[in-house]
């Protein structure tokens, strides 16, 4: 049962040319996408992950605020590469 369990849920916004939306989603969601980026494109160089915090919580407002900003870099990273950005 998860609503005993904390968790973030991360908003990044991400614009692509003349487009512009919000993404709400958890961590887990961001590192499977990049999974399955890397599986589909794996000759193509892609954008390290931001790690998972083994020591601090994902709740934690510190790491929060760090993933926030990890995670936005890696979007605007992934959204130019042209074969990922038509995804």
């Amino acid at each position: 049962d998860t609503s005993l369990n904390p968790f973030m849920a991360y908003t990044i916004d991400v614009s692509y040319k003349d487009e512009r939306w919000r993404v709400f989603r958890r961590y887990n969601q961001f590192h499977l996408l990049d999974q399955e980026f890397r599986d589909l494109f794996a000759g193509a160089k892609l954008a390290k992950f931001p790690r998972k915090h083994i020591w601090r919580g994902g709740t934690d407002p510190s790491v929060v605020r760090e993933r926030i900003v990890a995670l936005q870099q890696w979007l605007d990273a992934v959204l130019a590469v042209p074969a990922l950005a038509h995804c």
